[in-house]
């Protein structure tokens, strides 16, 4: 009986570690790519809204990109066409495109 209850306690041991470590790897694969965007600061140094320039110095890339998706879900709510590309020619470089500035005026106004 004694030696049976050392196995299981093996069993259980070597379960919780593995456990442990899955959650630890899972953790650092997935959590990596979140704090590299989170650490990228905006590119442009002239802003068009003061709320955006507070977004990017507050929160890099990641508080921009949070900013402009509550902006896109505001004017939706209001019965706006929107997405991403209705402000910006590139989703790579966050190029403007014509009239982002004003859209973005109008969108926050609402």
């Amino acid at each position: 009986m004694g030696e049976m209850l050392s196995r299981q306690r093996f069993a259980t041991t070597a379960l919780s570690f593995a456990a442990v470590a899955a959650i630890g790897l899972g953790g650092a694969f997935m959590g990596a790519p979140a704090q590299a965007e989170e650490g990228e600061a905006c590119t442009t140094k002239k802003f068009s809204s003061s709320k955006v320039e507070k977004a990017c110095k507050d929160g890099g890339r990641a508080g921009a990109k949070t900013y402009m998706k509550a902006v896109l879900k505001k004017g939706k709510a209001a019965g706006e066409e929107l997405s991403c590309k209705t402000c910006h020619s590139s989703l790579k470089t966050f190029a403007l495109a014509p009239g982002a500035a004003d859209n973005l005026k109008r969108i926050e106004a609402l």
